[in-house]
């Protein structure tokens, strides 16, 4: 870990500091400029804790938290059709660590990585979420269909319907597309049900991270509902 030495004497920073030292965390005063260059000019509160990557899922493991999963806690998973944004994947990662999401899969190519932009996005849900990385996002959706995955992909469509008329409270899936692009349309074809949030007359999307929350608090919230019956 790394502390700007023009902020050492911050109270708050002194507290971390012994917090550190009580756990046995090594860190050490540096120029803020250094932090500044770590961060790549993203505010960084005058810390920097360097941290091993987490360990990311393939398809196997996802296939396998899907069959696995207890009844009364069906799986719930976020595909993220080419989320190129650091700033969205970060939101969305937060988002879906607050809403109860099993698994977060992404496609290798077209996605936007992960970065410390996402990290500081995710305001440190990155740890705690697990992620799916694999090489085509329409297969893998194939493969977690054959396991008992209900896929509903987010798009304004004539044959969509609203967000809040699904049910998910059974294995549920829900697909996000890129900003600008929406769904691809290999994605789409391979939903389940399109499902949309409407919106007022005049405005024609919302950012995928906004959008994201929206639904999967919506689904938490029904299997919530769901759970409380039993």
């Amino acid at each position: 870990m790394m502390v700007a030495q023009e902020l050492s004497k911050d109270t708050r920073l002194q507290q971390l500091l012994d917090l550190a030292r009580e756990v046995g965390i090594p860190f050490q005063l540096v120029p803020k400029a250094k932090l500044d260059k770590l961060s790549e000019g993203e505010p960084h509160q005058g810390v920097i804790a360097m941290v091993a990557p987490k360990p990311l899922l393939d398809i196997y493991d996802l296939v396998q938290r899907v069959e696995q999963a207890p009844s009364e806690q069906p799986p719930l998973i976020l595909a993220l059709d080419e989320v190129s944004d650091p700033r969205n994947f970060g939101a969305l990662i937060r988002v879906a660590a607050g809403a109860g999401v099993t698994a977060i899969l992404i496609p290798k190519s077209g996605s936007a990585g992960f970065s410390p932009l996402v990290g500081k996005a995710s305001a440190g849900t990155l740890e705690l979420m697990d992620i799916a990385v694999v090489p085509n996002l329409v297969d893998a959706m194939e493969r977690l269909k054959k396991v008992g995955l209900w896929w509903a992909g987010a798009m304004m469509a004539p044959d969509a319907i609203d967000y809040d008329q699904y049910q998910y409270s059974g294995p549920t899936g829900i697909v996000l597309g890129g900003e600008g692009t929406g769904l691809r349309r290999l994605t789409r074809e391979h939903c389940d049900q399109l499902i949309q949030i409407p919106l007022a007359k005049g405005v024609e999307s919302l950012n995928v991270s906004v959008a994201g929350g929206i639904i999967l608090f919506e689904a938490d919230r029904q299997r919530r509902q769901a759970q409380q019956k039993h």
